[in-house]
């Protein structure tokens, strides 16, 4: 067995996965389920969203996007808590991140404070 066989042989499933295939798996079989596991909601995209995502791929907007996140969206973000919220941020003080699992998430950051993702 090759070198690279044998790393991948010792490679687990990803529990998170596991999980959502058993419920799907029940659902299948008629059973009511709520799934927490991936944090896929139970509705489809809302046409605008889905509007706004084709736009965007028309635009050539297809590439990784910069590491603490589009500038547009942290300033969108900062102005919807101000709004809706009646909380002051900067766009300085937000970190929007993608992770290789299949969610997106934003995160309050601050320099000097802590926080943790936990998978």
């Amino acid at each position: 067995m090759s070198f690279l066989a044998q790393a991948l042989s010792r490679v687990k499933p990803s529990a998170t996965i596991a999980v959502t295939q058993k419920a799907r798996d029940l659902k299948a079989q008629g059973r009511e389920v709520v799934s927490l596991s991936v944090g896929e909601p139970d509705f489809d995209t809302p046409e605008h969203i889905r509007h706004a995502a084709k736009l965007a791929i028309d635009r050539g907007e297809t590439r990784y996007t910069p590491v603490l996140g589009i500038p547009e969206l942290r300033e969108a973000v900062a102005k919807k808590f101000q709004r809706e919220n009646g909380l002051a941020y900067k766009s300085s003080d937000w970190l929007r991140y993608a992770v290789e699992l299949p969610f997106l998430c934003i995160q309050k950051w601050k320099m000097g404070s802590s926080f943790s993702l936990r998978l």
